[in-house]
């Protein structure tokens, strides 16, 4: 009876092989799907963050072109907002205007996120770099924070080229 204890202890071997492969399949296949949230780390744009002073984006691009201050009808209050050229503005904190709540960037300009995104990549990239977003609306790419559901990363595609990048505080993504 060894032949009977040969044929069950490869069968036991054949199903433990193959319950593996199943898992290694589910973690590849959720670490892509569920990809989501971005570090705090990530969200930056050209250096500046979130809670950068003005002190220090004046250190690191100088004055800027333009000054304004403007209404933000989805924020229900003033910005003090920068321009660098027709393609950078940065926005400051309602509260204080001494904070950065916003950056956006509409062009190839030098301008990046720490782990590479610039306007002018292809769509493609995202999911290489990023993974999956936690929300898509239309070519609208939303990564949020891992730490703070309002502040995140807004990438926006046309014809398959990121067009805009967005980091900031106050992204609404229950909508």
């Amino acid at each position: 009876m060894k032949w009977l204890d040969k044929i069950s202890k490869r069968k036991e071997l054949w199903i433990l092989k193959r319950g593996l492969i199943v898992l290694i399949l589910l973690l590849l296949v959720s670490s892509t799907c569920f990809a989501g949230p971005v570090s705090d780390g990530e969200i930056s744009l050209g250096g500046i963050s979130v809670n950068s002073t003005v002190a220090y984006v004046k250190s690191v691009y100088g004055e800027p072109t333009k000054i304004r201050n403007e209404y933000d009808g989805e924020e229900d209050a003033w910005e003090h907002v920068w321009y660098y050229g027709n393609d950078v503005k940065i926005c400051f904190h309602a509260d204080d205007w001494n904070t950065v709540s916003h950056v956006i960037v509409t062009a190839n300009n030098g301008f990046s996120t720490p782990v590479g995104v610039y306007v002018g990549m292809r769509e493609s990239a995202l999911g290489e770099i990023y993974g999956a977003p936690l929300k898509l609306q239309g070519e609208w790419y939303y990564y949020r924070s891992v730490s703070n559901l309002t502040t995140g990363v807004l990438i926006v595609v046309e014809n398959g080229k990121i067009i805009r990048i967005n980091i900031g505080d106050g992204f609404r993504l229950d909508g």
